[in-house]
């Protein structure tokens, strides 16, 4: 939907949501095909995944999408296992979402094509106010 169209609509509480969704598919022609993971099936299935982000007003409690991008599969490394390394990740270091990270870039792009000034950020269970996602990850919008 055009922002301007959407833009007199909005109260002044607004957030910005982002949600990554996966569509099961069977074919071999489909582009960005791969194996992604399906909560629901709580397993790798045969699929696309696709990103969207909406706006959503709190006081009128509406939903409006702005921003739609179908996402490419991660390529895998290829890790050599070292004789003297321990398993796991380093002590005190903290678990890392990949699926932020990926959003972090949408996130930046839809803040800065449309310029939308709002007070949270809500992205796959994940919710942060907007000063700390500067502090964190630059400016934005």
């Amino acid at each position: 939907m055009n922002y301007q169209i959407i833009k007199p609509k909005l109260g002044k509480n607004i957030i910005l949501v982002a949600d990554e969704s996966t569509i099961s598919k069977s074919g071999n022609s489909t582009h960005n095909l791969g194996y992604f993971y399906s909560g629901l099936q709580s397993r790798a299935i045969k699929s696309i995944q696709i990103l969207s982000f909406a706006l959503v007003d709190v006081d009128s409690r509406k939903s409006y999408p702005i921003f739609s991008k179908q996402l490419k599969q991660s390529k895998k490394k290829i890790v050599t296992k070292s004789k003297n390394k321990k398993v796991g990740r380093p002590q005190g270091s903290k678990n890392k979402n990949k699926s932020l990270f990926r959003a972090d870039k949408y996130t930046r792009e839809v803040l800065k094509l449309y310029g939308v000034k709002v007070d949270d950020i809500l992205i796959n269970q994940a919710i942060w106010r907007v000063s700390a996602f500067s502090m964190i990850h630059g400016d934005v919008a």
